[in-house]
């Protein structure tokens, strides 16, 4: 596509207009002020409006040429090799007393001072003139109601399913002047804190708001909806039906992608239906790009979202010194929900997540009593413990017929977890109620993990840049820190790196 000029932003014309009449004699500005004001942003509105008029021409020309029949490359799985059915064990139970082991005492933080479990509720745009934009658009968004008004969608996918019924279907959506939608969602986005992947379920709910038991044409609204809002989102067809084509800044799991020739971009098929059922193996798409939609798709969660509050207790039972023990924590049902959708992103991810308010408070407040005074070794067999014997071992193929590795607050949502899912949760437990530095430890088919001790704790460890990290696996049942499961015994794990 042709470069398209660019012009000066209207807040820079406006500060140069403001230092304009604050050159102008005090007696003259403000005859002056309010006429060459109004002139200027008429001006500005037109001159605008005849730029994104020409870039949405241009990219209309894009979508007649013909599409491109792509192959997609095969799904990359999560693991290289299946995770065990079964969890392992150390011994068959608890050892006669728990082991007591003298070092350095941890210093365990001042204790979080309790949450509310309600956040607060996010605040909604002022609403767009109603004599201009008679429709409304009612969803809600994991709790939030959500009310986006706009003017008349009168756009209609033809059949079958092709370039030019999509290309049709964009003119027309374009030709309702609905920017007011993409306005309204970005300040959703900005309330409610939801990062690329949150901003993207929330205009397809809007979507399949506008467009009701429609998934094509839902799935087109949200790629027109991602690409005005300054996203490098593409769209393909297979078989009659669209697939949103969205390029990430890391590698995801489990989805099909292909790249476009000279771009290192991958552009994975999602396929966010209620029921999504099966990817294609290939799609037809176009090469071209909207001008200024070149935003790639970040999955990072370095906020959680502001949802609606679905608080759920929980009694989270354990064993520890030949007792069944328990701690209450409350966790979130529209979290989880919200999290359940996540596509599968590299482990850094998870193990980098926040933990919601509530539930690390209660975690927090519920272990505090039984590592408090207790030595570094002491208080990390502890936590191996409260993990190891808390939750029941599934596979994630068990759990929810696909892989599908479990933020902290998704773990204590769920009766049954697997290695990863264990291994994130000890990893916030140990870094949160210790403070001693942890990573991940990636073998071929489990996850544990390696925890920097003050002084040498003895038992199995790995080298992170020189420094010693002890095997603490909360996978292997009864296992204490320096354990390693026999097949993995001596093999080099890849390191995940936590903050």
């Amino acid at each position: 596509m042709k470069p398209t000029r660019r012009l000066r932003s209207p807040l820079y014309s406006l500060l140069l207009f403001v230092c304009l009449l604050l050159l102008l004699p005090s007696s003259n500005r403000l005859s002056a002020q309010d006429d060459e004001y109004q002139e200027w942003l008429k001006k500005q509105e037109l001159e605008y409006g005849d730029f994104e008029e020409q870039q949405d021409k241009e990219f209309l020309e894009f979508l007649k040429k013909e599409w491109k029949l792509t192959d997609l490359e095969p799904a990359k799985p999560l693991y290289a090799k299946p995770k065990p059915d079964v969890a392992p064990a150390f011994r068959k139970g608890p050892p006669p007393a728990e082991p007591k082991v003298s070092g350095k005492p941890v210093i365990v933080p001042k204790p979080v001072p309790p949450v509310s479990t309600k956040p607060p509720v996010p605040t909604p745009p002022a609403q767009p003139q109603a004599e201009k934009f008679t429709s409304t658009a009612r969803l809600s968004f994991f709790g939030i109601a959500i009310e986006m008004r706009h003017a008349p969608l009168k756009a209609k996918l033809g059949t079958p399913l092709s370039e030019q019924s999509i290309h049709d279907f964009w003119k027309s959506l374009n030709d309702s002047h609905n920017e007011v939608l993409v306005e309204q969602s970005l300040w959703w986005k900005k309330e409610m804190r939801l990062n690329d992947w949150g901003y993207c379920l929330l205009l397809k709910r809007a979507a399949d708001e506008l467009f009701p038991k429609k998934e094509n044409e839902s799935v087109l609204l949200t790629w027109y909806l991602l690409m005005k809002s300054g996203y490098d989102a593409r769209v393909g067809f297979n078989g009659g039906r669209a697939y949103l084509l969205i390029p990430a800044t890391t590698s995801l799991f489990g989805l099909p992608y292909f790249s476009f020739t000279g771009s290192s971009h991958r552009y994975y098929a999602l396929n966010l239906a209620t029921d999504p059922g099966q990817l294609p193996g290939s799609v037809s798409t176009y090469e071209g790009t909207y001008p200024g939609a070149s935003k790639l798709f970040d999955f990072s969660l370095k906020t959680l979202p502001r949802l609606g509050s679905r608080p759920v207790p929980r009694k989270i039972r354990f064993t520890f010194e030949q007792e069944i023990r328990s701690i209450s924590v409350t966790v979130d049902q529209n979290l989880a929900d919200f999290l359940r959708q996540y596509p599968q992103t590299p482990f850094d991810v998870y193990f980098n997540a926040p933990v919601s308010a509530a539930t690390a408070h209660d975690l927090v407040e519920g272990l505090t009593p039984l590592v408090k005074g207790k030595s570094e070794v002491e208080a990390v067999n502890i936590l191996l413990r409260f993990v190891q014997t808390a939750f029941k071992y599934k596979t994630d193929q068990e759990n929810f017929g696909r892989e599908k590795p479990l933020f902290v607050d998704e773990t204590l949502v769920y009766d049954a977890s697997d290695c990863e899912d264990r291994a994130v949760l000890f990893s916030f437990l140990v870094k949160s109620l210790t403070g001693l530095p942890v990573v991940g430890l990636n073998y071929p088919g489990h996850m544990a993990t390696g925890v920097k001790f003050s002084t040498d704790a003895g038992g199995d460890a790995v080298r992170v840049e020189g420094v010693r990290y002890t095997v603490c696996d909360p996978t292997f049942v009864f296992a204490d820190a320096g354990r390693t499961m026999d097949e993995f015994r001596g093999k080099e794990p890849r390191v995940i790196a936590g903050k």
